[in-house]
């Protein structure tokens, strides 16, 4: 059954149902988005602190963690649903460890964090334990 969306991402707000397993009580969905690619592949070098300034600085940080909320922040436009989300998992979440086969991660502003979503079903999720 699909359930009124709570937390809709992005502007254009067509979430797809599946409850998230925390807080309690409260729901965040992953919605359809047409024209997905191309919009979140550029260079993301903000310049203020040498991130991606030349070649040094990304050998560096190849095999450090993203920062994805510091990512976020340099897209012109929030992903919005599950084609974008999945358009953007490299980028976004870049040397993080992979996720099982179907599984993507989002990002919620409501909770300031990340959460899962299962491709298949819409079911979402902030437990990564129950990411199987």
């Amino acid at each position: 059954p699909r359930l009124p969306p709570a937390e809709p991402l992005g502007a254009r707000g067509r979430p797809s149902a599946g409850s998230i397993g925390a807080p309690p009580g409260r729901n965040a969905y992953v919605g359809g988005s047409a024209a997905a690619r191309g919009r979140y592949t550029e260079d993301f070098d903000d310049g203020a602190d040498g991130w991606n300034d030349g070649p040094a600085a990304r050998n560096d940080d190849m095999l450090a963690p993203s920062d994805p909320k510091r990512v976020l922040d340099t897209f012109e436009t929030f992903p919005d649903g599950a084609e974008d989300w999945l358009t953007v998992q490299d980028v976004v979440w870049a040397n993080h460890e992979p996720l099982p086969h179907g599984w993507i991660r989002c990002w919620s502003r409501t909770y300031d964090c990340e959460y899962y979503a299962r491709l298949d079903d819409n079911f979402t999720t902030f437990e990564r334990a129950e990411v199987a």
